[in-house]
């Protein structure tokens, strides 16, 4: 269960903008693997508090403790540092990400290191080398996506065309495995084995079983993978007729989708073998347990497109102008009572909902008698705020304008900041400026954003200077 459909969009836009600070982890060598950089402790960078435009009690910078500089790739010192950005942080503390473009795991076991995530090797049209002519096609980046609670890694590469051309990976950080999520494999009419070259990871969930979207004979349809099971490839040609030694791969399932659809994407799976695809202009619920599905419809003929699901098996996604809270078949509305537009990110274990709304985030959960309850999170003081997630404590990280304004020369821009939501309360995690950074350039880094919490409520994030120029920071919050 997590919010990767969402992610996974933002991750190809910070991709296209390219450069230092460009979010969204990436590798330019992504066959390199080895182990380097560090990071230590800073305190924030003060800016102050405000009252919280919506929303409840505003804390000030440095209430929850010192934010923890995650280091970078090279370990530099002195007038030099380098980019490090976080994606996802699980129960354990570890954090993947990346840094110079490259997709790192960083462990507060070894604090003082990084760890080089492997990618794709080969080309995308011509994985196993088949071609007589060898493909230039080759995979430029490799981004991660999340991280379970043992350490199992799932993400994707691409070639420079982008997200069309993707193939997915799990990599498991105990043992440094890497496995190619291998699309489907089928015989053609001559009786010849063929496997396609598109695939691409959206979840994983904690034993280990992923869901990702694939092409095969038929199109491109959304499949399942428990982990555990292969099947052996013993018939595969090259262009000369040579048949390639026999090599084992993912055996893929593919999941139920809604009655006559020509394709299906995949979304996100819990942990009890219930996922949720979207299809056209609708979204299906399956059951891997019993083979069953349904249709999620929508709210007045709009498009329905799903976002997430929990372990109970409730969905949420957006229909038309609305979000929606979907349940054993009945959907809900999330509706924001200004009217304004409603984008579901993120639900958790207990059926609340977090989004964004009119350029603010929200909670939104069920009352007693099944009412929806929308609640504005509210600012740091400034006019906007969004959403990145929600954990079981009902613990909610995100970012919010604040209201200071970075001045330098003829630059001014508005102060954003990483923020923690606890029952009412919004805290401001400060910024921070790597340690051991020494340049003389005053402020560093004014900027910072928060992107993914687990479920001991420990933080990851990103402090930023004003050309987007990144660093990985996590918190254990300790509320007063």
């Amino acid at each position: 269960m997590s919010r990767k459909y969402l992610l996974a969009i933002c991750m190809m836009a910070a991709l296209a903008l390219g450069g230092c600070g460009s979010g969204g982890g990436g590798s330019d060598s992504p066959v390199l693997g080895g182990t380097t950089g560090g990071g230590t402790t800073d305190g924030g960078t003060d800016g102050g508090t405000a009252d919280n435009t919506g929303g409840g009690t505003v804390t000030g910078v440095g209430t929850l403790g010192a934010l923890t500089d995650i280091g970078d790739l090279l370990g530099a010192g002195g007038d030099a540092w380098y980019d490090t950005e976080t994606i996802d942080i699980n129960i354990l503390g570890q954090i993947i990400g990346s840094s110079m473009s490259v997709p790192i795991f960083w462990d507060p076991a070894s604090p003082d290191s990084m760890t080089i995530i492997p990618g794709h090797p080969s080309a995308y049209d011509d994985y196993f080398g088949l071609k007589t002519t060898p493909s230039n096609n080759t995979f430029e980046v490799t981004n991660p996506l999340q991280i379970t609670d043992s350490g199992l890694v799932i993400g994707n590469s691409f070639t420079k065309t982008g997200e069309s051309e993707s193939r997915a990976y799990i990599w498991d950080s105990t043992s440094d495995t890497f496995i190619d999520l291998t699309p489907p494999n089928y015989t053609d009419n001559d009786n010849k084995r063929i496997i396609k070259e598109y695939s691409n990871v959206v979840d994983i969930n904690t034993h280990g079983e992923v869901l990702l979207t694939a092409d095969n004979e038929d199109g491109r349809w959304a499949y399942y993978w428990d982990g555990v099971t292969f099947e052996t490839i013993s018939d595969l040609q090259d262009e000369s007729g040579a048949t390639l030694p026999a090599f084992d791969v993912p055996r893929l399932l593919r999941v139920p989708s809604i009655l006559g659809a020509t394709s299906s994407t995949a979304v996100a799976l819990n942990d009890n073998g219930q996922g949720v695809v979207n299809s056209g202009d609708t979204a299906a619920f399956f059951d891997l347990n019993n083979g069953g599905r349904a249709s999620l419809n929508s709210l007045g003929g709009a498009s329905t497109q799903a976002v997430d699901i929990n372990n109970s098996g409730h969905v949420i996604g957006n229909s038309g102008n609305e979000g929606f809270f979907w349940r054993g078949g009945v959907m809900y509305p999330i509706s924001n009572p200004t009217g304004d537009t409603v984008v579901v990110v993120d639900i958790n274990n207990n059926d609340q909902v977090v989004g964004n709304s009119g350029g603010k985030a929200f909670i939104w959960h069920l009352d007693l008698n099944k009412n929806g309850v929308f609640q504005e999170i509210g600012t740091l003081g400034g006019s906007t705020s969004t959403v990145a997630a929600i954990n079981d404590q009902g613990l909610v990280i995100g970012t919010s304008e604040t209201s200071n304004t970075y001045s330098e020369g003829n630059i001014s821009r508005v102060v954003e900041h990483g923020f923690l939501w606890r029952n009412g309360a919004i805290y401001d995690l400060g910024a921070h400026s790597p340690p051991n950074y020494s340049y003389p350039f005053h402020p560093d880094l004014f900027f910072s954003r928060g992107t993914a919490i687990n479920e001991n409520g420990v933080v990851a994030g990103d402090s930023f200077s004003i050309n987007a120029h990144a660093r990985g920071f996590t918190l254990t919050p300790v509320f007063p």
